[in-house]
């Protein structure tokens, strides 16, 4: 049934096809769960039809109809995260996690939580808090980004140098395959697991083994106090040096994080209530935004006898100059809004933005980081980057046009700009691969050519994640395109 399409739309139907589809669908879980022209799209494309199943029955019948038509079947929960991933190569429907939110029961006294995929991260995270507890989640937007978005795309901040890896939170997956049918993987308890744990195929997996629907994880005691330590820093090799001392000492950092003058600029300028009074963390960087340098955010938290302990011994690190120090709810108010900042592919003032990820080894990512700024100076870009110095992952956004003073006015000619910003993308890439690492996409790829691709190269484990995908979803119904090589 699926047919070529336009640049608006892949693999889009038209007359008594469409409403054949769309009839059907109708009669599987109701017209109010289908909608005609979707408010979402993906790198551009948009699918001729929306679906939000109630229940996990629900999704179970449009997939089965969807393999059975040979449907290209994308997801989508919060739609925070739908830059991440490839170009669709079929998208028929869309199928939204949205409604998907009957369970949310943390279990205090075990430390889990269950929760479906269409609950909202902040919910979530609010249910656990009534309860003394911490959901150990920190990807960006929690008020909108869904659990099953988050395990998806495996999102973690800046708390997750202590809080860990998604991957490592995740104690049992309940998903609905492409043909319909229901798997569960791991379980509610913090039980070992006998043989390769199965769950650990879903998180970052990108939807295209299955449409995750419970997930559940391990909770954290709330912590007793935190700190959050803000260092200035005359160069990256600087802060290199401090993160390496703190990294390489008995300290368990919650957050190390180096952020960018820029970054902060735009975090403030964001925030409702502007310059002249705010949090002291905002009002820091807008005093020092001009400045080349970066800040090294170091945060601790635990019982207060220990995180002061922390909090002297960073003080004494050798090449730390300077050194301030939030407490407990400024601390936390402060990551949170680190947490909250998201740019968008248009910054406002009619430029465009490209958002990318580096993965590199921990040594690794300041030199990086040098890379991408010498690359955006010469290419006269707007750059504002994070490095999270304790995992090697490194959060980049360049722009052209709009943004602070002095940079270029606004484009006029896309071609100019989408080339530009290609390259300044294949150039990091290129830096990241030089360092042992790996660079994606995970916003803005329909302003770049259409011959960089999302994802960088595989390598030979390609034909490992081509048979996993085969063994899951043999007919490509889900995701197809969106994942590593094209899958």
């Amino acid at each position: 049934m699926a047919r070529g399409g336009s640049t608006d739309s892949i693999g889009f139907m038209e007359g008594r096809e469409a409403s054949f589809l769309r009839a059907r669908l109708e009669d599987l879980i109701g017209p109010e769960r289908v909608l005609a022209e979707p408010a979402i799209l993906i790198h551009g494309s948009r699918a001729p039809l929306e679906v939000r199943p109630a229940d996990e029955r629900q999704v179970a019948d449009v997939l089965r109809l969807a393999a059975d038509e040979g449907l290209g079947v994308c997801i989508a929960g919060g739609g925070t995260k739908l830059g991440w991933g490839g170009r669709p190569v079929r998208f028929d429907l869309l199928l939204s996690t949205h409604d998907l939110r009957s369970v949310c029961e943390v279990d205090a006294d075990d430390l889990t939580v269950a929760v479906s995929a269409g609950v909202p991260v902040a919910e979530a995270e609010a249910q656990a808090r009534e309860a003394g507890r911490i959901l150990p989640l920190d990807g960006g937007r929690p008020e909108n980004a869904t659990i099953g978005g988050v395990v998806a795309t495996g999102d973690q901040g800046a708390r997750g140098a202590g809080y860990g890896a998604v991957r490592d939170l995740v104690l049992g997956v309940k998903a609905t395959l492409a043909d319909g049918s229901s798997v569960r993987f791991g379980g509610r308890t913090m039980k070992n697991v006998a043989g390769y744990d199965m769950t650990k195929l879903f998180v970052g997996s990108f939807g295209i083994l299955g449409v995750v629907t419970e997930v559940n994880f391990r909770l954290l005691p709330r912590f007793d106090s935190q700190a959050l330590l803000l260092l200035p820093l005359r160069s990256l090799a600087e802060g290199q040096q401090i993160s390496a001392q703190i990294l390489a000492s008995h300290l368990q950092p919650l957050a190390l994080e180096a952020v960018s003058p820029a970054l902060m600029q735009a975090m403030a300028l964001a925030e409702p209530e502007p310059p002249t009074e705010g949090p002291e963390f905002l009002l820091s960087f807008r005093e020092s935004a001009d400045e080349d340098g970066v800040h090294l955010l170091a945060a601790f938290a635990g019982h207060r006898a220990a995180v002061e302990r922390s909090v002297r011994e960073v003080r004494g690190c050798r090449a730390v100059r300077q050194m301030d120090v939030l407490w407990d709810g400024e601390a936390s108010s402060a990551l949170d809004t680190l947490r909250r900042y998201t740019a968008t592919t248009h910054d406002g003032t009619g430029g465009l933005v490209v958002k990318a990820r580096g993965s590199v080894p921990i040594a690794s990512a300041w030199k990086v980081a040098e890379a991408a700024r010498h690359l955006t100076m010469e290419a006269e870009l707007i750059l504002a980057y994070r490095i999270n110095a304790a995992r090697g992952l490194l959060d980049l956004w360049a722009g052209v046009g709009g943004g602070p003073e002095g940079a270029k006015s606004p484009a006029t000619a896309p071609t100019a700009a989408s080339n530009e910003l290609t390259d300044w993308a294949a150039g990091v890439r290129q830096a990241c691969s030089a360092a042992g690492g790996q660079l994606s996409i995970t916003d803005g790829l329909a302003h770049l050519r259409p011959s960089l691709e999302a994802w960088d190269e595989v390598g030979s484990c390609i034909g490992l994640v081509k048979g996993i995908k085969e063994r899951f979803d043999r007919h490509l119904v889900l995701n197809p395109g969106r994942f590593l090589g094209g899958i």
